[in-house]
């Protein structure tokens, strides 16, 4: 499964779709989980090339148990939804900005 099918998941099952949890069953608790420096920092890694640690996904019928990743994973959609930025050349950039400087 790719991150980005992850990311797409939506948290919301009322209609049927597809679930994506963190479960608390395999790693830390994810309540206490990054703030948005250490958010940044790994988006920046990602766009670097530096973040390839492998997400550890159980996928049974409509919901995919994150047991390894949930933070990471959780970085990327907050970015995604624009829900922080990243420093770039002095300025804060937002994803609905990054994407669109090809």
């Amino acid at each position: 499964m790719k991150v980005v099918e992850l990311t797409t998941w939506t948290s919301n099952n009322l209609l049927g779709t597809r679930l994506c949890v963190p479960t608390n069953l395999y790693q830390r608790e994810f309540s206490k989980g990054w703030d948005v420096k250490q958010m940044q920092e790994y988006v920046i890694k990602v766009f670097e090339g530096r973040g390839c640690t492998p997400f550890v996904v159980n996928v049974l019928r409509s919901t995919a148990r994150v047991m390894d990743g949930a933070h990471r994973l959780e970085a990327i959609d907050r970015f995604k939804r624009d829900k922080f930025g990243i420093p770039i050349g002095g300025s804060i950039y937002l994803w609905s900005k990054v994407k669109s400087t090809k």
